[in-house]
């Protein structure tokens, strides 16, 4: 059975800059298939991906770290695709009701799991090997700070703050790779989070703690 594959990419401001370069298609990308660029959606948020990004920032205390915001790329293997939509790569009018369901529940996923409030912009690409999905996350948490000595001298605070949200501490990384257990870490549950949401597809979670290297998204390009 087909397997669904998410990855998550932490971005500062420059970050964001060439990613909005990569979705408008700005740069000389050799597996760009620029007949199809056309075809390509923004299904939420605007073609400006800075400033769907900076919308949100502006409204929160300046960002812990350089880490703004997380790039989300989210799809399956192009057989999958060729297996439910043979006809996908005409464009969005032969798409198949099964590649159509597969664009909406990733939509209604991410939307439901992160809030308007932190999904600065989506956009679905049809013009490399598979369809897949570009979806800018705005860490946006709310968490407990210490404001000096005491039990009582702690506050909730909201930040834009990647590691509250997708990062981990050494220590996690470290039991989970001892444990060989995946589900310690976040990036470990939102794959299985993931899976759920995309099960109605027919397509499933990758091997629960594999021994396999993340792949950041400029590799996977």
């Amino acid at each position: 059975m087909a397997q669904v594959s998410i990855r998550v990419e932490p971005l500062s401001r420059e970050d964001v800059k060439k990613a909005s370069a990569h979705n408008a298609r700005e740069l000389d990308e050799l597996h760009v298939d620029a007949t199809r660029t056309a075809f390509n959606q923004c299904l939420f948020g605007t073609n400006d991906i800075v400033a769907d990004v900076e919308n949100i920032l502006v409204k929160y205390d300046k960002p812990q770290s350089k880490v703004v915001c997380c790039e989300v790329v989210a799809t399956a293997s192009a057989d999958y695709f060729d297996s439910i939509s043979p006809n996908w790569r005409m464009g969005p009018s032969f798409f198949s009701d099964e590649l159509k369901n597969w664009i909406k529940l990733n939509k209604e996923a991410f939307i439901k799991k992160y809030g308007v409030n932190r999904v600065a912009s989506m956009h679905l690409h049809l013009d490399e090997q598979a369809p897949h999905f570009h979806i800018f996350i705005v860490p946006v948490s709310k968490y407990e700070i210490s404001t000096g000595r005491g039990a009582k001298t702690k506050k909730m605070v909201t930040r834009v703050m990647y590691s509250k949200m997708f990062g981990d501490t050494q220590q996690v990384l470290d039991k989970a790779r001892k444990e060989k257990n995946s589900e310690l870490t976040k990036l470990g549950r939102m794959q299985s989070w993931y899976a759920e949401a995309m099960k109605p597809t027919g397509l499933e979670r990758g091997i629960k703690n594999s021994q396999a290297t993340h792949e950041e998204i400029k590799e996977y390009r």
